[in-house]
């Protein structure tokens, strides 16, 4: 895929969400592209979703023959009780300690392997389990409230 066609697909997913009614307010992200590499990321306040969670994330890419490829990514979604997860891959040094690409869910620790997942998946996985009423009613509207 193409800068292009990686940037509208981005586009074109996040606007679905909306569209549907699952994000409000403005969406604060930003494309940069440069040579061979390229970020995409949210701003403050990030996505917001209709129930007042927020979505944070952001892709550093490289171009290669024209295609892209996906170092680095963090995509955090939190809750208002406090509640988040945040899959990420990143470098690092200690791979049993902190895997490449790994998930973290209520504690910026342990760092739980993760096999390498997409911005698209991860809002997916956040429709079905939070959003999704007919298939999740057990989750959808409850609050989720952390004493740590």
């Amino acid at each position: 895929m193409t800068w292009n066609e990686y940037t509208s697909h981005i586009r074109a997913l996040i606007n679905d969400f909306g569209m549907r009614g699952l994000l409000t307010g403005e969406i604060p992200v930003k494309f940069r592209h440069k040579k061979n590499t390229g970020n995409i990321f949210t701003e403050a306040p990030h996505l917001i979703f209709r129930d007042d969670a927020s979505f944070e994330f952001s892709e550093n890419l490289t171009l290669i023959s024209k295609q892209v490829q996906i170092d680095s990514y963090k995509y955090q979604y939190r809750r208002t009780g406090g509640y988040f997860f945040r899959y990420e891959k990143e470098e690092t040094d200690d791979v049993i300690w902190k895997p490449p690409e790994h998930l973290h869910v209520i504690l910026s620790v342990p760092h739980f392997s993760a096999p390498f997942i997409t911005l698209e998946n991860v809002l997916r996985i956040i429709e079905v389990n939070f959003y999704q009423e007919v298939k999740r009613e057990n989750i959808v509207g409850k609050s989720i409230e952390l004493i740590v």
